[in-house]
């Protein structure tokens, strides 16, 4: 359903139709996929073609991170960092990037790694080892949920 809904968001042999496309990313995300799950956290971002919502971003990112998303990891970490959406929260934007760059692939795992770094260099060595316990306590708890799925 995914892929359909980018063959309708890019018109790939099929007629461009946004609406639809957004109609099937909705329906593969209320299914579990990830991937749609954060094309509709990009969309509330930059609030192209859905209503502009840092909140929306959020929760939708939040919705892919479960599935095990490393991009919506990555924008979820930015958000914290930047307090667009939540209160900024220095130790959880750590947290997020930090997965995120484990969890990277390729040149992202480089660019995930520069910004958790750049983060860092204005946190504190207490802050970045509690960001460092909750990232892996979020991973002990999501190796154990796909364990039991």
């Amino acid at each position: 359903m995914n892929s359909l809904a980018e063959r309708y968001w890019h018109g790939n042999g099929v007629n461009r139709d946004r609406s639809k496309a957004i109609a099937l990313y909705r329906k593969a995300a209320d299914l579990g996929n990830g991937d749609a799950m954060l094309q509709l956290g990009y969309l509330h971002e930059s609030g192209r073609d859905l209503p502009l919502s840092q909140e929306q971003a959020v929760a939708w990112f939040r919705k892919a991170v479960d599935s095990g998303n490393e991009s919506a990891m990555f924008h979820l970490g930015v958000l914290y960092w930047s307090g667009r959406g939540v209160s900024q929260d220095f130790v959880e934007a750590y947290q997020w990037l930090d997965l995120a760059s484990a969890r990277a692939s390729g040149a992202r795992v480089s660019e995930n790694a520069a910004a958790r770094d750049a983060l860092g260099r204005v946190m504190s060595a207490l802050q970045i080892a509690a960001a460092r316990k909750r990232a892996g306590e979020w991973q002990t708890a999501y190796d154990l949920r796909k364990k039991k799925a």
